[in-house]
């Protein structure tokens, strides 16, 4: 036995002895840490539906999100599925989805410690997503250690341990030093990507803190939309490391997160989860999972404020005073609802000022112009021979609308949709922005043409070929009823009206 062999036994006999485990070389050694700072860090229940859907003319206000179901003082974020470079639905090629949220338990292999986890999981589609928590309270320049436990599982069938190991999944964890939490920031610090499959494994990174409060992220992406793509997170910790110093670790200095090049070349709609920016690339899809694809729900989460320009206005000295406007630029998470609530006027005003025919079309960096208190121009009108008023193109969506019907007290929209022998559906579909939950005495609302008397829902799976085979339609009649010029851009929960 050599020398060196024999004197670390015995270094490790005396430490016995002494009642202390061996001590690992000092450069091994992590330093001591000071108490965890999340909430909830073992993921344990109760579990929560995440607010809100901001697709107004599908859903009502503050909307709690079904699919996204998450562990207190956690939230889910993922990147917005859109056209043309994240497509929610395609044939031949990867769809991405907003990913479902649940706990793991009663899966006893799916939770590291304690009663339970948090999963994530995409169907036969790839996504990128993951968990947040901003955590307050700290002190800038300390130097801070998130950890978190993390496994994926990844298949096609069902086998319980994952077969593709090849699907790169990107997962990682990151620490946004200013508090932020848009997970696409390029301030976040974070950690050098790998994959575990089945087994549980420590995701760990380091950053120094540059304000009193810090968010802290995980993150996936699979590179293939197999038929389970699933990620379990559990046991996380965000410690102040002690010893720590400001200048340890330079942080990125950048304030603004990446754009696209396309961003000021073809506008989006804004989504209130995920930025409508990422540096993910298309990955073609192997042959083996080349399934349908599922569309996913539009949908998002919290809103952005922003100041009002005043923009000078020129008014003539005529016996009718000029209306006048102030300007308000789209923010990231806006929503014309928010935006109206904001500034203390209707949907349907903003809507017929802006000349805006869809309620959740907005995007980034829009004009809207806000009348002044009072000085919004009527909506120019025609009277029809109900003896209601019928909205210009500007003021509703050209969706199949055969006649007005302005609202008396006591009206609910259940009421005046069985007068016209319809559906609420139908009614919110031809009424961009309505909230049925605030109609008002004296409120001009579409009503559908009685050669759309059916309403429906779009589910999981349904392409417009299976909805008009279905109702025994043509697929064209559907388009032309529901201003669709591609007949693959329908999405969950999109109300169509059927000739």
């Amino acid at each position: 036995m050599s020398k060196i062999v024999k004197l670390t036994l015995a270094a490790i006999v005396l430490a016995s002895l002494w009642g202390a485990a061996p001590m690992p070389p000092a450069a091994a050694r992590p330093a001591a840490d000071g108490p965890n700072l999340l909430v909830n860090p073992g993921f344990e229940s109760p579990y929560a539906k995440q607010c809100c859907h901001t697709d107004l003319s599908v859903y009502f206000p503050n909307t709690l999100i079904d699919e996204v179901q998450v562990a207190n003082g956690w939230r889910g974020w993922w990147l917005e599925p859109r056209f043309p470079d994240y497509p929610p639905t395609c044939d031949n090629c990867m769809a991405w989805h907003r990913p479902e949220w649940r706990e793991a338990a009663p899966f006893s292999n799916r939770i590291h410690s304690g009663s339970n986890a948090q999963k994530y999981f995409t169907f036969f589609s790839t996504h990128k997503a993951g968990m947040y928590q901003q955590v307050s309270g700290i002190t800038s320049g300390q130097r801070l250690r998130f950890s978190v436990y993390m496994h994926a599982w990844s298949v096609n069938g069902n086998s319980l341990i994952s077969t593709t190991k090849d699907n790169d999944m990107q997962m990682k964890v990151g620490i946004d030093p200013f508090g932020g939490t848009d997970p696409f920031s390029s301030r976040i610090v974070w950690s050098t990507p790998f994959n575990t499959y089945d087994t549980w494994a420590l995701y760990t990174v380091e950053a120094v803190a540059q304000s009193s409060t810090v968010t802290v992220f995980t993150h996936s992406q699979p590179r293939w939309g197999m038929e389970h793509n699933d990620i379990y997170v559990d046991d996380a910790s965000l410690v102040v490391v002690s010893g720590s110093s400001a200048t340890a670790t330079p942080v990125p200095t950048s304030t603004t997160a990446p754009t696209t090049s396309a961003a000021t070349a073809t506008p989006v709609p804004t989504s209130t989860t995920a930025p409508t920016t990422s540096a993910a690339t298309a990955t073609p899809i192997p042959t083996s999972s080349l399934l349908p694809s599922i569309a996913r729900r539009r949908q998002g989460s919290t809103t952005s404020a922003a100041t009002a320009t005043p923009i000078p206005t020129s008014v003539p000295p005529t016996s009718t005073p000029a209306p006048s406007f102030t300007t308000y630029t789209v923010q990231r998470g806006d929503t014309l609802y928010g935006i109206a609530r904001k500034f203390g006027v209707s949907v349907n005003t903003l809507l017929a000022v802006n000349a805006i025919s869809n309620s959740s079309r907005i995007f980034v960096g829009q004009a809207i112009k806000i009348p002044a208190s009072g000085s919004a121009p009527a909506p120019t009108a025609t009277k029809t021979a109900t003896g209601g008023s019928a909205p210009t193109a500007t003021t509703a969506a050209n969706l199949g609308q055969g006649t007005t019907y302005t609202i008396v007290r006591g009206d609910r929209l259940t009421n005046i949709a069985r007068k016209f022998n319809t559906s609420v559906n139908a009614i919110l579909a031809v009424n961009p922005g309505l909230d049925p939950s605030r109609i008002f005495a004296g409120q001009v609302i579409n009503i559908p043409s009685t050669q759309a008397t059916r309403a429906y829902v779009v589910q999981a799976g349904d392409t417009l070929r299976k909805i008009a085979d279905k109702f025994g339609v043509t697929v064209a009649a559907i388009q032309a009823l529901n201003n669709i010029s591609n007949a693959n851009t329908i999405f969950v929960g999109q109300t169509l009206l059927i000739p």
